[in-house]
């Protein structure tokens, strides 16, 4: 059944000669140059029809199968490059069957072969295990299906191709055996041939959760363009694409995979020997969010914006000053984290993981939530525009939104806040018993990078702005 009211073009639209209008179906009415139609048309697919003034007589008309991600349909078929505003390319023949792989990524002790088959006839596979993607000038070509030996620790990629069809997007699986990454360069004789230690370093290895982020070796170390190799380069042009798995050695069904940006996180730690790192979730990449329960069941949120994995900074073994190293324990953050959760407080969600990149030990790090926009959104519900959110240390860096309710409450308490009224107005600004409760996690454990030390650091603070209230510690 035709709704033939819809939409209708507004009066005065024109198209001219030989040349196209772009319509937004962003199902919303904007005060905006463009036309944006008042319904959307779903991704699950549909009918789509163009009728003459009289409503009824149907100029063009068709029925839309699911649409794909960053692929654009026509009533030709599908279109690897979207050209808005121009003629349509040449339509593909549709989209080549995912990869499939017989055996998951997990943790073995002995070698296999995987197979990696599509249920498209006639398509290539084509593998690599060195990190790069595989494309049609990269990797390992193998007809129809492919077989690949594992004998140690790799990182499996793969893709099918075929022409005339679009190429399924690159599948990634990491096999770890741990025999072979304790005999790794990275990894410190000191302690894999310790008698004291030698014989827990396996099963240690299997005890939480690994982290495997693979991608293109020059993206972390080349020397122009490597993150690891240039660790003060900052913003998006210093952001990679990867691959990233978690892989739970006792729990396959808690093992997954998704894509995302990496860059190097942190302030004063960027030049350490190892650095904290940020992955980032955008349709980019694939989903706007990892979704996944991190943090574990019953933890406020499983959908997340941004993770830091932080590789510990002011109390580390890595850290030059003698002092730091005798007082690591690698549970400061965390416990503090928890305690503020246990005193009733909003509070950022904290494990512990073994990363790897491309199938190297890479050491033991803690993903954290990132108090931000996405936070705020994410915890309390909103977008993340309605979210201010600040880093404080020696000044004021705006991680969302803006600064000017900060401003506003510095200007406020420039007062002497000796009477209740003013005490009492500042309620408008700041948590209190947020921000009491907060300090004394800080005085409790004696904090030495902290918000009472080098010009209140390491200080985060989130606000909603829509609807206002008052900013809360974290």
């Amino acid at each position: 059944i035709i709704n033939s009211t819809r939409w209708t073009f507004p009066e005065k639209s024109t198209i001219a000669g030989e040349s196209y209008l772009i319509v937004f179906a962003t199902g919303t009415s904007r005060d905006l140059p463009e036309l944006h139609t008042d319904f959307k048309i779903s991704a699950k697919g549909g009918y789509l029809a163009l009728l003459s003034p009289d409503h009824s007589t149907v100029i063009s008309e068709f029925n839309y199968p699911a649409q794909r991600t960053n692929f654009s349909y026509g009533a030709s078929g599908y279109f690897a490059t979207p050209t808005p505003g121009d003629a349509n390319g040449i339509a593909t023949n549709g989209f080549i069957a995912d990869t499939n792989f017989d055996i998951d990524r997990g943790f073995y002790d002995t070698a296999f072969d995987v197979n990696i088959t599509t249920d498209t006839q006639g398509a290539t596979i084509i593998y690599t295990t060195d990190g790069t993607e595989p494309t049609l000038t990269n990797g390992t070509s193998s007809p129809s299906s492919a077989s690949v030996p594992i004998t140690g620790t790799t990182v499996l990629r793969a893709a099918a191709y075929k022409t005339g069809f679009i190429p399924t997007n690159i599948d990634t699986q990491t096999y770890l055996f741990t025999s072979d990454i304790i005999q790794q360069s990275e990894m410190d004789p000191d302690v894999v041939n310790d008698s004291a230690y030698r014989g827990e370093i396996a099963s240690a290895m299997k005890s939480i959760r690994a982290l495997s982020i693979v991608t293109h070796p020059d993206h972390l170390f080349d020397n122009a363009t490597g993150i690891l190799e240039n660790t003060q380069g900052r913003g998006s042009e210093w952001e990679r694409p990867i691959s990233m798995e978690f892989i739970d050695a006792h729990d396959a069904e808690n093992s997954t995979q998704t894509n995302a940006g990496l860059r190097v996180h942190g302030n004063g730690s960027r030049s350490n020997a190892k650095n904290s790192l940020r992955l980032l979730f955008r349709s980019d990449y694939g989903s706007k969010k990892l979704n996944y329960p991190l943090f574990g069941d019953d933890f406020i949120t499983e959908k997340f914006n941004t993770i830091v994995l932080r590789a510990q900074n002011a109390n580390s073994w890595t850290r030059n000053r003698a002092e730091d190293r005798q007082s690591t324990t690698f549970l400061q953050d965390s416990f503090a984290k928890d305690t503020q959760g246990a005193m009733g407080q909003p509070h950022t969600g904290s494990t512990f993981v073994h990363l790897f990149l491309n199938g190297t030990y890479w050491g033991l790090y803690n993903p954290t939530e990132r108090p931000d926009g996405s936070f705020g959104e994410d915890h309390f519900g909103g977008d993340d525009t309605d979210y201010d959110a600040v880093n404080r240390r020696f000044s004021v860096e705006v991680l969302s939104g803006t600064k000017t309710h900060w401003d506003e409450m510095i200007s406020h308490t420039n007062n002497l806040l000796d009477t209740q009224a003013e005490y009492e107005g500042l309620h408008e600004y700041v948590d209190i018993e947020n921000l009491i409760d907060y300090m004394l996690i800080h005085q409790y454990m004696q904090a030495r990078d902290g918000p009472d030390d080098f010009g209140h650091n390491n200080m985060r603070l989130v606000r909603r702005n829509n609807p206002p209230g008052p900013w809360q510690a974290y």
